[in-house]
């Protein structure tokens, strides 16, 4: 997890395996971005989901690299 310079949270989630679905990725990266807001308190905003290029194979695994803040209280 990665603090940027405009206050969003860059989070990279990677698959296990050549063939896992990035819809799981994308949904395992937004609940971890949503306990990380719940923790201080506060409500998620998803800005983006920025995706890895296929084709994937061993040592190229699917990743999805959410950027959100947290909001308001």
């Amino acid at each position: 997890m990665k603090l940027q310079p405009d206050n969003t949270i860059r989070l990279s989630h990677k698959g296990g395996s050549p063939n896992t679905r990035l819809s799981i990725l994308r949904s395992e990266a937004r609940w971890y971005a949503y306990l990380y807001c719940q923790s201080q308190k506060r409500n998620v905003r998803v800005m983006t989901f920025e995706d890895a290029e296929g084709p994937f194979f061993s040592g190229n695994f699917p990743r999805t690299d959410i950027i959100f803040s947290c909001v308001g209280s």
